[in-house]
Order: structure tokens, then C-alpha cells, then sequence
């Protein structure tokens, strides 16, 4: 059975109770014309009285009318158009655990019987009707400007008559979904028909109101970040116009940036669902490199490039030389990323500080080199420094200038139209052919195979390559070109 306070807090404030504990179970609603006629009425019922003798009776009347309920077992009385019950009445009614309620005495005491009825019952009407002004609420507020989630749980919660909040997207309630990711649950006090109908339509509406208040600070994010894109894909003769924007922004292009690189797995197909999950994967991995960066005292700026996501850590000034504070965020962004979805491969380079724009280039370039060296080597979720000295350093100035990648891509290019898969296999065995000055078995030891099965690769390589591999010039040519595609992954 229902108690008289479930009825309490299901009528949202049109009962209240006066005296009385609430805790007797109701089984039925009945109705008398006088306090006196209680005689007969069966237990665990709850009896309205006419609001006409209830206006018009004396104190003693209400004493003798709790002593009467008790002794009937009575669940309570409801006493409509009561202001202020004498003090006896509500002593003897704690004691005795008869409860004592008012409510509108405009309302004629059918009406009043119906409503208790269907809020005992639990009537389906009675919770549409709650679910309804639910959607109202969010409707009238989201129309609104500057309407914030407090504000829209505390007018839904007073609507539903119960108590909401935000909880955290490990807690139970109603998930709130941005981009896709859970990032927090509308929770209700109450768990009951009503509240599992307005709940999708409340998380639904918070949900819009977060992504909008994201939208609104990620503007600045997003202009900075197409900026700098522009910047670390451009060539130098292509950059003037995007500085003069850049500056005009206040980017810091002009300061020491440091690059960290997130990649995700090597494609194994270009179909156009392989294309639209790449993409996928990038955006989720820089909404929680965002997420990750947001409490950082540095200023972060995140974008991609291509299929990789680059946070670019950027002081102003002419030097920088505390830069510890890289491989800890790397660290960060690959535990969240990690932690959301562990089935995901993330590969992260860090690239070393480089001032002004050609410096974005190269940090940049030296991030991504040391991001597929870590796919290379199989290691997910461990960030991996760039080494600043030697050949690597030297392939990743080239792979920072388009002129130059242009160039080796241009050599490339044969083998290129092989398709993705067998492209890779031919530059990775010509690529070790080449360091192994021509050695097919030293180059079948690097790469795991037969000797004859690279001299049948090598075979076929030459037929589509438009190079003399007999000419030390075209050799190391095909070489640099090999290198800066292999550290590209």
C-alpha cells in the first residue's frame, strides 16, 4: 500500500499534511458530510470531510474526530479549506498516527475524492499529466536566453515533484550525451512512471544546452586551430595572408611551440567507411585531448591534420626552456583516451620546442614522425619523444617543407597508384633494399623474408617505377623519399 506521505509527495503540493506522522498504508478513499460520521468507515481508508463542517466546526469537535479515527484505524482525514488546526488535535494526532490533511477547499469534494484516487492508484493520466508539464518546462525555458542547466533542473524538478541533479556518467539517471560520449546523468529522487517518461525528454534538452554553452567557448578554439592547421600543411610563400589572420586573432604564432601528436592505427582499406571511422576516431580523440588540456596553465591549442590530432603548446616570447611538462600530458590525454575506450589503438609522438612559424612546422613534423614511430614499434597508449639529433631530425625539416614532400611524393607517385596496401609493402621493401646498398639479403633479414621473395618485389617495383635504380642519384633520391614516407606511417 501507499502511505499517506507517498500521497503527500505524489500531489506536488495540492495536499499537505497538517499533523500527524503519515506512515498508515491507505487502501480506499471514502467521504463524510460531518467530523462525527466516522462510525462504519472500513480501516486504512482515507475520509474527506465537506469543506462546510470542517469550516464550521469547534476545536473539541477535531479532538473527538482523531480519538474516532484512531479507534477505527482510520489511514487519515482530509480536512478541506482548514487554515490552522487547534494544537490539541495535532498533538493527538502525532500520537496516535492519524494524519491530518488540507487541501483547496475551490475544489467540490468529488473533485477531491477523484484526485486522491488517482494519485493512490497511480493513475496513468495523473503521470502524463506530470511527464507533460515536464516537456513544457523545457519547452518555455529553452526558448529562453541564457538558460543554464541549474536553472532548467530546478524548474523540471519542481514540475515533476522531485528532486534532479547532475550526476557524474558513472552515477545512475539518464545519460547526457555530447558528441556521442556520456558525459554526465540527469538523476531524479523519485523512481516512479512519470519520471521515466520526462527524464529522456529532460536529459535531451540538457544535453543541447551543454553542447551549445561548448560551442560557444570552443569558438576561439576552433578559429585558432584552423589557423594553425593552414600554418603546419602550408609552405612558406602560402603563409603570409594566415600570419596576418593569425595576429589578428592573437595567436601566438610568433612564440615557441611544442607539438604532441595523437594517431590512431594504420589503415588497412580506403573504402569510404574506413574514411568515415578515421575521422571518427580523430574527432573523439581531440574532443578528449581538449578535455584533457583544459586545466592546464599553458596555452593549448588543438587540431588536425589529416588523420592526426595535434596539441600545440604555444609560449610567447622569443625562448622557452622548461618543456618537462609534454610527456606528463601526453600521459594524461592516452590514460582518458585509454579509459573511454580500451580497444582503441592510440599512438603519441612528442615533438621537441621550435620558435615561430617554421618552428610550428617542425615540431609539428617531428610529433608525427615520432607518433608513427611508435605505431612502427607497436606501442599504444605510451608517448614517445622525438629525437632531436641526426637523420630523423633532418627527414622531418623535409617532411616540413611541402616543396620538398612534394618533390619525393612526386618520385613515389608510381607506386602510389598500387592502392594503399601494396604501396606500403613496395616502399617499406624498397626502402630497406635501398639501406641495405642493394643487398637482397640483407634487406630479406630486415624485413623477415626469403631472399628471392624481395628480389620478385624488387622485380616488380622496377617495372613501375620511372627511375634508374642503377643511378646513385635516383637511389638516393628513392631513399630520402622512402625515409620521409616511412616516418609518415
Amino acid at each position: 500500500m501507499r502511505t499517506v506521505a507517498d500521497l503527500v509527495a505524489a500531489g506536488r503540493g495540492s495536499i499537505r499534511l497538517l499533523g500527524g506522522v503519515g506512515s498508515r498504508g491507505v487502501r480506499t478513499v471514502r467521504s463524510v458530510e460531518h467530523l462525527g460520521d466516522l462510525d462504519g468507515v472500513e480501516p486504512d481508508a482515507l475520509v474527506v470531510v465537506a469543506s462546510s463542517a470542517v469550516v464550521a466546526a469547534h476545536s473539541y469537535e477535531f479532538d473527538l474526530a482523531v480519538r474516532r479515527a484512531a479507534a477505527a484505524e482510520l489511514a487519515g482525514l482530509v480536512l478541506p479549506g482548514c487554515g490552522e488546526l487547534p494544537f490539541t488535535a495535532v498533538r493527538l494526532a502525532d500520537r496516535v498516527d492519524v494524519a491530518l490533511l488540507g487541501c483547496d477547499d475551490r475544489d467540490d469534494i468529488a473533485t477531491t475524492i477523484v484526485r486522491l484516487d488517482q494519485l493512490l492508484r497511480g493513475d496513468a493520466a495523473t503521470d502524463l499529466a506530470r511527464a507533460t508539464s515536464v516537456v513544457d518546462v523545457v519547452r518555455r525555458l529553452e526558448a529562453l536566453d541564457g538558460t543554464d542547466v541549474p536553472e532548467l533542473l530546478d524548474a523540471a524538478g519542481a514540475a515533476l515533484g522531485t528532486a534532479l541533479r547532475l550526476a557524474g556518467p558513472d552515477e545512475v539517471g539518464e545519460p547526457v550525451l555530447i558528441d556521442g560520449r556520456c558525459t554526465s546523468r540527469v538523476h531524479a529522487g523519485a523512481d516512479d512512471t512519470a519520471t521515466a517518461l520526462a527524464l529522456p525528454v529532460l536529459a535531451a534538452a540538457v544535453s543541447r544546452l551543454i553542447g551549445a554553452a561548448n560551442a560557444r567557448r570552443a569558438l576561439p578554439q576552433r578559429a585558432r586551430a584552423a589557423i594553425l592547421a593552414e600554418l603546419v600543411t602550408g609552405d612558406a610563400s602560402a603563409t603570409a595572408a594566415v600570419l596576418q589572420r593569425a595576429r589578428a586573432l592573437d595567436v601566438a604564432v610568433d612564440g615557441v611551440h611544442a607539438v604532441i601528436c595523437l594517431a590512431g592505427a594504420a589503415a588497412t582499406e580506403s573504402s569510404e567507411s574506413a574514411v568515415l571511422a578515421a575521422q571518427s576516431r580523430r574527432d573523439w580523440a581531440a574532443t578528449v585531448a581538449v578535455e584533457a588540456l583544459a586545466s592546464s596553465s599553458d596555452t593549448w591549442t588543438v587540431t588536425a591534420v589529416e588523420d592526426d590530432v595535434l596539441a600545440v603548446c604555444t609560449r610567447r616570447g622569443a625562448r622557452a626552456n622548461d618543456w618537462h611538462h609534454l610527456h606528463p600530458a601526453a600521459e594524461l590525454i592516452l590514460r582518458q583516451l585509454h579509459a573511454e575506450r580500451p580497444d582503441t589503438a592510440v599512438f603519441a609522438g612528442i615533438g621537441s620546442a621550435h620558435p615561430g612559424p617554421a618552428g610550428l612546422r617542425t615540431t609539428a613534423a617531428e610529433a608525427r614522425a615520432a607518433a608513427a614511430g611508435a605505431r612502427a614499434a607497436g606501442r599504444p597508449h605510451t608517448a614517445a619523444a622525438f629525437d632531436a639529433t641526426g637523420v630523423r631530425r633532418v627527414l622531418a625539416e623535409i617532411r616540413a617543407s611541402t616543396l620538398s614532400r612534394n618533390v619525393l611524393d612526386a618520385l613515389l607517385a608510381p607506386l602510389d597508384k598500387l592502392g594503399p596496401e601494396r604501396a606500403n609493402t613496395a616502399i617499406e621493401t624498397l626502402g630497406a633494399l635501398l639501406d641495405a646498398q642493394g643487398s637482397p639479403q640483407a634487406a630479406a633479414a630486415r624485413l623477415h623474408l626469403h631472399p628471392n621473395a624481395v628480389r620478385y618485389r624488387i622485380r616488380r617495383i622496377r617495372q613501375h617505377l620511372d627511375v634508374d635504380l642503377d643511378d646513385p642519384d635516383a637511389r638516393f633520391a628513392l631513399l630520402l623519399a622512402c625515409r620521409v614516407r616511412l616516418i609518415r606511417g
